[in-house]
C-alpha cells in the first residue's frame, strides 16, 4: 500500500493530479473524490482495474522504476504517467526539479586536498550515497559519495595524490 502519494497523470496532454490513498483493493481519492478501487492482474503487464465498478483495461508498455514513469495503454488509448512524492512536487513547484534521474559522469574534487583512500575499483557498480573517495583537506577527512547509482569506468587518482578543486577523481559509465 502506498499512502498519500500524489501522481501527476497526463492523458492526451491533459494533466490531472491524483492523490492515491490505497494502491490495491480499497479506495482511491482522485481530485478530491473518493472512489472504490480494485486491481486484478490478467497477465504479464496486463491488468483490469475496477473503478467504481467500471472496468478499465490497462497494459503497461514501459515502466521506469527510478524515474517513476510509465507508458500505459488504458482502454486502448496511450497515456504517460509519472509519480511524485510531496517533496518532489514542492521542488517542481519551486522550479528546482531535475526532470530526470541524475546520471553520474564524473566525481570531481570539491576542494584541493590529498587522496587518503579510493573505496571503489574500475568496473564496480556503486549505489547512491556509497562512499567513493576519502579526501583530506584542511586536516579533515571528507568522504565523497556517489550522487546516483552507476558503474565505475576509471579511477583517475591514486592514494596519496594531491588534487586540485574540480579535478576529476572517478569517471562513470
Amino acid at each position: 500500500m502506498i499512502a498519500d502519494m500524489k501522481l501527476e497523470v497526463s492523458l492526451n496532454n491533459q494533466p490531472a493530479k491524483i492523490v492515491e490513498t490505497a494502491f490495491q483493493n480499497g479506495t482511491i481519492v482522485i481530485d478530491g473524490r473518493t472512489h472504490i478501487f480494485e486491481q486484478v492482474e490478467k497477465g504479464n503487464k496486463h491488468f483490469t482495474v475496477l473503478l467504481d465498478n467500471k472496468s478499465v483495461d490497462v497494459y503497461v508498455l514501459r515502466f521506469e522504476r527510478e524515474s517513476k514513469k510509465a507508458v500505459l495503454i488504458v482502454n486502448g488509448k496511450k497515456c504517460s504517467v509519472s509519480a511524485h512524492d510531496e517533496m518532489q512536487l514542492l521542488l517542481k513547484k519551486l522550479g528546482m526539479d531535475t526532470g530526470t534521474v541524475k546520471k553520474m559522469k564524473e566525481l570531481k574534487a570539491p576542494m584541493p586536498g590529498l587522496v587518503v583512500k579510493v573505496e571503489v575499483s574500475a568496473g564496480e557498480q556503486v549505489k547512491k550515497d556509497q562512499a567513493i573517495v576519502i579526501l583530506e583537506a584542511m586536516k579533515m577527512e571528507n568522504v565523497l559519495k556517489a550522487a546516483a547509482d552507476g558503474v565505475v569506468q576509471s579511477i583517475e587518482v591514486n592514494k596519496g595524490q594531491a588534487v586540485e578543486k574540480n579535478q576529476v577523481l572517478i569517471k562513470f559509465n
